[in-house]
């Protein structure tokens, strides 16, 4: 079903690139998927239990908004600015996010399963029980970020910054965290090296 909002025709595959006219409105449970909002001001949109599978959102304004629920699966926030979004169980899915800003973001609950999150900055953000494995994360900044019973099995860290970080993981079987900065000595896994010793694993 299309929607009209402010002259937008809100729908899946929908061109809506360089769009401000979207800004703060209610676009709860909307269809969008594979659509094109590049380069969009979406700041404070709701756009909770929304279905935006391969989505493209480069370098999007998402500061503030609600997309808690929503299907993002396949989706590309590439230098998106998700400052401060509640993302709490969202589906990001296998999503490229590379460089996007996420400092004080809500992902609780999130599934972030085999998502692209080279240097991406999680700084303050929660990611309580969120699900993180397969992801790979280098060179992202968590500094701060709340950790507690995230899924970080088989992930790549390598580079990432963990600065005041508590990392209470309920899985990090296989993660890789070569070069990361984490909180506390104790705190540092086994590191694996494949190369040369092909049975040794991050526990």
């Amino acid at each position: 079903m299309e929607l009209v909002v402010n002259g937008c025709r809100v729908r899946p595959m929908a061109r809506l690139e360089g769009v401000d006219r979207l800004a703060g409105e209610n676009l709860e449970g909307v269809d969008l998927s594979r659509a094109s909002l590049n380069r969009s001001i979406l700041e404070r949109t709701i756009l909770s239990r929304s279905k935006m599978t391969g989505a493209s959102l480069v370098r999007t304004n998402l500061r503030f908004a609600d997309l808690s629920g929503a299907d993002l699966k396949y989706a590309d926030l590439s230098r998106a600015d998700l400052t401060g979004a509640n993302l709490s169980d969202a589906n990001l899915y296998k999503v490229r996010m590379s460089h996007a800003c996420l400092r004080g973001a809500n992902l609780t609950g999130a599934q972030l399963n085999s998502a692209q999150c080279a240097h991406v900055d999680f700084a303050g953000a929660v990611l309580r029980r969120a699900n993180l494995s397969g992801t790979v994360a280098t060179e992202a900044t968590f500094i701060d970020a709340d950790l507690v019973d995230v899924d970080l099995g088989g992930g790549v860290f390598i580079g990432a910054d963990f600065s005041g970080t508590s990392i209470v993981a309920a899985n990090w079987k296989d993660a890789e965290f070569l070069n990361a900065k984490l909180p506390i000595k104790e705190d540092i896994p086994p590191i694996s090296h494949p190369d040369t010793d092909p049975e040794a694993t991050t526990r």
